[in-house]
């Protein structure tokens, strides 16, 4: 067991197989759903955003997600590249001294379709709990 850091909850644990090159990510990765950081549990999508990327460090092909099919380590990367963007774009429109709401419309990134949300978050939303973690 692995912890790289926190973001669906607090101390996210990963598991990697190095034998099978395969890694089960629990909620830090979900097939096709937008990333949720479960706060009440002290989830934090800022860390969900420096945690996922350092997934990418470890050595495997595919990953068990907390919800959907085993994934391809593609996959994996490109929800580390989303995270990354939108943790980018959220900084640079709160640096150009857009308000929250105004960063929230703003913020769609269409280099990164929408993906489902089962009606506990949305791409607004996670831009909405990035701007105010950027502020703590």
């Amino acid at each position: 067991m692995l912890n790289l850091g926190s973001g669906h909850t607090n101390g996210a644990l990963v598991a990697l197989i190095p034998r099978r090159k395969l890694l089960i990510a629990g909620d830090l990765v979900n097939q096709g759903l937008e990333p949720y950081a479960d706060e009440r549990y002290g989830g934090d999508l800022l860390q969900m955003a420096q945690t996922v990327p350092r997934l990418m460090q470890l050595d495997f092909d595919f990953a068990v997600p907390g919800h959907g099919e085993v994934m391809p380590r593609a996959e994996v990367q490109r929800l580390a590249d989303y995270l990354v963007a939108l943790e980018a774009a959220v900084r640079a429109a709160r640096a150009a001294g857009k308000s929250e709401d105004e960063t929230a419309a703003l913020v769609t990134l269409p280099e990164y379709p929408l993906l489902e949300t089962l009606f506990i978050t949305s791409r607004q939303g996670n831009v909405r709990k990035l701007y105010r973690a950027l502020a703590r």
